[in-house]
């Protein structure tokens, strides 16, 4: 009857190795679930961090096209003066080398 005592209290009562893994168990799984919700929220706060960054990365993105189209504008603007006040230059000394008399 000793041999049968000794493997029932294996099995049942509080202090039963059975009983003693449920308890554990159930306190690594209510553990395991709160961690579980924490991720999550971190998760969520990181994802939003993410979506307005990129948001932002965006809209730089935007205005550096808008800007870089704005600097090549007017480099064209710019080298178009250079041209034509080059070319006027040009005309003005060949009519000047005309115009005026000079003496070899």
């Amino acid at each position: 009857m000793d041999a049968e005592k000794k493997c029932s209290s294996a099995v049942s009562g509080p202090l039963s190795p059975v009983e003693q893994s449920k308890e554990t168990r159930a306190l690594t799984e209510d553990l395991l679930e709160d961690q579980k919700d924490k991720f999550l929220r971190v998760l969520a706060a990181q994802n939003k961090s993410l979506n307005e960054l990129q948001q932002k990365a965006h809209d730089l993105d935007k205005k550096v096209h808008h800007l870089s189209h704005k600097v090549s504008s007017f480099h064209s603007s710019i080298t178009s003066f250079h041209h034509s006040f080059i070319h006027s230059c040009i005309h003005v000394t060949a009519k000047l080398k005309k115009d005026l008399p000079f003496h070899s």
